[in-house]
């Protein structure tokens, strides 16, 4: 199990509420504690808090060896790749009702560039989405909150692996792979007890998953690309050395949609995979905060969100709020101030206008008076 590499006792908090019984018990072998002891931990740790219990749930997870980012590389990952626009396994519980002319693979899914969204977590140059097998799931742990549910019960839902291709062209690159889908024991490679991981990755749809291609497929509300354009690069073994060889300016660019589409295409083939299914190395993660973000942003009850519904910086209302409301109390100070000014002036008004009246009636008054004293 690698216990060198577990530092349960280095957390210093834990959730107690959404614990599974299966981690608590990894918890125990990981940290060479009784049972009771690590159960008196958990209840001491209540209502600690999330942040500490977010750090610390990736050390507890089932990955043998893989219970902190500096442990040892496990290897025995299988990997291919796909796209086939089908909606993501995770998200079929999201729609409310499940209507299946919308549901579709988002395309945020597709494979992005860490720079784009703050930077890398762990230097991984990739961000990828993929369907897992029910061995891997059972690795991954529960679902994640953020990224949908599986409903068979495999679990894995938004959890996340680090993983390296030592055959590929670029082998020093690492990527962070997030699960959104269920990967059939039917499918070759998936049959338990493997490990497998299907990347979804635009224009690598493989042709022997022709069947299950929904691409183009005009009982669904958009797909984005067609079937003949989402198999551009699947069959690039046959005609290239490894995955740099493929071009996917086949992949149209009209909409934002399909920019995101084409751009993962080409992040993808920069990784230079020289086998279609190659052993990976991996530890498990803990998701990237704005991946999970833009990954649990993407699909809802009516299928898949547009990007620019959630891909926006929210951060500057923490600027504009503030000084909108200093103005507003500046506008408002400054209308009660004129308001003020203006209540003196009509009262200055009132009292030169009461001056002169009392001014008028005096003289009236003493006129009164001079042409009674003359008469007599």
């Amino acid at each position: 199990f690698g216990t060198k590499s577990c530092h349960f006792t280095r957390c210093h908090a834990l959730c107690k509420r959404g614990l599974q019984d299966s981690i608590a018990w990894w918890a125990v072998r990981c940290a060479g504690q009784s049972a009771p002891h690590a159960r008196g931990m958990l209840r001491c740790a209540e209502g600690r808090a999330v942040f500490l219990c977010r750090q610390c749930i990736p050390l507890l997870l089932v990955v043998p060896g893989a219970c902190n980012f500096q442990g040892p590389w496990q290897r025995g990952l299988r990997a291919t790749h796909f796209w086939n626009c089908d909606g993501a396994q995770c998200d079929k519980a999201l729609m409310q009702p499940y209507a299946a002319v919308r549901f579709i693979y988002a395309p945020q899914y597709a494979p992005a560039d860490p720079e784009d969204f703050g930077g890398p977590t762990y230097g991984e140059q990739l961000w990828l989405t993929g369907r897992a097998s029910d061995a891997l799931s059972a690795l991954l742990g529960p679902d994640s909150r953020c990224c949908g549910r599986d409903e068979r019960g495999s679990g894995g839902c938004g959890q996340c692996l680090l993983v390296r291709n030592p055959s590929a062209t670029r082998a020093d690159w690492t990527a962070v792979v997030m699960k959104k889908g269920r990967c059939f024991p039917e499918n070759p490679g998936c049959e338990a007890p493997k490990l497998h991981i299907d990347i979804a990755a635009p224009g690598y749809g493989r042709f022997n998953d022709s069947n299950a291609n929904k691409c183009g497929d005009p009982y669904r509300v958009n797909t984005y690309v067609t079937k003949a354009e989402s198999s551009l690069c699947g069959l690039w073994s046959t005609s290239a050395h490894d995955t740099t060889g493929c071009n996917c300016d086949g992949l149209p660019s009209s909409t934002l949609e399909q920019r995101i589409l084409k751009h993962g295409c080409e992040l993808f083939s920069a990784w230079g995979w020289t086998v279609e299914d190659p052993q990976l190395e991996f530890k498990q993660v803990r998701c990237p905060d704005r991946w999970e973000e833009r990954i649990g942003g993407a699909f809802g009850i009516l299928g898949v969100r547009p990007p620019e519904e959630y891909h926006l910086d929210w951060s500057w209302l923490g600027r504009i709020v503030p000084a909108c409301g200093f103005l507003v109390i500046v506008g408002l100070s400054i209308r009660c101030w004129a308001k003020h000014q203006e209540k003196k002036a009509l009262a200055a008004v009132r009292e030169e206008r009461l001056k002169r009246k009392t001014a008028l009636a005096l003289s009236s008054s003493s006129s009164s008076s001079s042409a009674g004293s003359e008469s007599e």
